[in-house]
């Protein structure tokens, strides 16, 4: 599995309150967010129509979370997000 470098991906605010952006300078597919658990919370299939940005809401539930950017090319890049 192939993974992107910091350069191509920023994602923020983190910490948040439960909103977060994405942008890349690649091209992404989707974006899954995890709970700490490892338990899929939502996958989001990018906007191709704005594919260097994207938006993703959190649960209401504050807390740790990870969030997956998986590229067109199948590289992936994943952060842990804190939820306040």
């Amino acid at each position: 599995e192939l993974e992107l470098n910091t350069q191509a991906v920023s994602i923020f605010p983190n910490p948040t309150n439960g909103k977060l952006r994405i942008s890349s300078s690649i091209e992404m597919e989707r974006i899954v967010l995890y709970s700490v658990s490892g338990s899929r919370i939502r996958e989001v299939r990018v906007d191709q129509s704005h594919p260097e940005e994207s938006v993703i809401f959190l649960p209401q539930a504050a807390g740790i979370y990870f969030l997956r950017v998986l590229a067109k090319d199948g590289a992936t890049y994943s952060e842990k997000i804190v939820k306040q």
